[in-house]
């Protein structure tokens, strides 16, 4: 698809919408999304190609919700690779950038003298979290970026993130809220010996995948003011 099409805007985040609709979906093909969550996590131990099959993931989602018929096999597609790489590389060198000032400040409170010791201290926690906090931001911020890059074959990284940062927009909480809770959903599965995470986590996918999904449907549709 031809990016250019793509404006970034404020979208309407349905929170409720996306849990109803996430369970529906899981329950109609519940079998295909426990294998491929079974998937996900294996290269999980790679992670720019875990990036690449959770997006081949929401191609899935979106095929199943249409009707049509999916194979597992379309998980390891590698047509939109190189998109996947780049925001890998991107994100591996945001976080590096962000946590440097807190390395430093670790090795400079471990090397002080007894005097200085409750100053130094401070100052990490401080710079703790602070890093939290903008990880945290930077977080929601891309939100849709990996779904820009799957669903809508945003081959931009740089595209993907101001687009998502304008989606996100009024939304912070929202999704920060809804990327909480559903990160407890897929963590539930573990209070059963760990044999539940097999639902757990592909329903927390499936949940996801609305959210991405209506948001760049709004994104097509609505129109600017």
């Amino acid at each position: 698809m031809n990016t250019n099409l793509l404006t970034g805007k404020s979208v309407e985040f349905k929170f409720g919408t996306y849990l109803e609709e996430g369970v529906s979906l899981f329950k109609e093909h519940m079998g295909t999304f426990i294998l491929a969550s079974f998937i996900i996590l294996l290269t999980s131990v790679i992670p720019v190609v875990n990036f690449m099959v959770l997006g081949n993931f929401m191609k899935m989602c979106r095929a199943l919700k249409q009707g049509e018929n999916v194979s597992l096999g379309s998980l390891f597609s590698f047509d939109n690779f190189v998109p996947y790489l780049k925001f890998f590389l991107a994100i591996f060198a945001v976080v590096l950038l962000i946590e440097f000032p807190l390395i430093f400040s670790f090795i400079g409170f471990s090397s002080e003298t007894s005097e200085r010791s409750f100053f130094g201290g401070l100052v990490f926690i401080i710079m703790f979290i602070l890093v939290v906090v903008l990880l945290f931001y930077i977080g929601i911020k891309s939100y849709y970026m990996i779904s820009l890059l799957s669903l809508e074959n945003v081959t931009s990284v740089r595209e993907a993130w101001k687009i998502s940062k304008e989606m996100t927009k009024n939304n912070f909480i929202l999704i920060l809220g809804f990327s909480f809770l559903v990160s407890i959903i897929s963590s539930l599965g573990f209070l059963f010996c760990g044999i539940g995470v097999f639902l757990s986590l592909p329903l927390s996918y499936v949940m996801h995948y609305f959210s991405y999904e209506d948001g760049i449907q709004q994104l097509k549709t609505t129109p600017e003011n």
